[in-house]
């Protein structure tokens, strides 16, 4: 989750999409902040939620087309008020921890 939350000395914690996914808003004001933006930011992202919970499959009104992930695209969601595909999105980390792990 890539929200910055209104709540004054937070950006976008650990755990803070755990109000989203679960669309409790209001009993998480004090993270949330509780604006429009987030109560429509938690029904796009629970209904991403429920879909791949029946469905295995994550497409849900309001976000872009989510694409299966694979190894080769590497297509990851990044969920905000204009949520977006981004490919590799880490690259260079991940590329870094993988150099990293190597035998010597």
């Amino acid at each position: 989750m890539n929200w910055d939350t209104p709540a004054e000395g937070l950006t976008s914690p650990h755990t803070l999409e755990i109000p989203f996914v679960f669309n409790n808003i209001q009993i998480a004001k004090l993270l949330t902040g509780a604006g429009p933006e987030a109560f429509e930011l938690a029904n796009k992202v629970s209904d991403a939620w429920v879909a791949f919970a029946r469905t295995g499959n994550p497409n849900a009104l309001g976000l872009p087309t989510w694409p299966a992930y694979n190894n080769q695209d590497r297509a990851t969601m990044v969920i905000d008020n204009q949520s977006k595909i981004v490919l590799d999105p880490i690259r260079e980390k991940r590329l870094l921890l993988m150099e990293v792990g190597r035998p010597a």
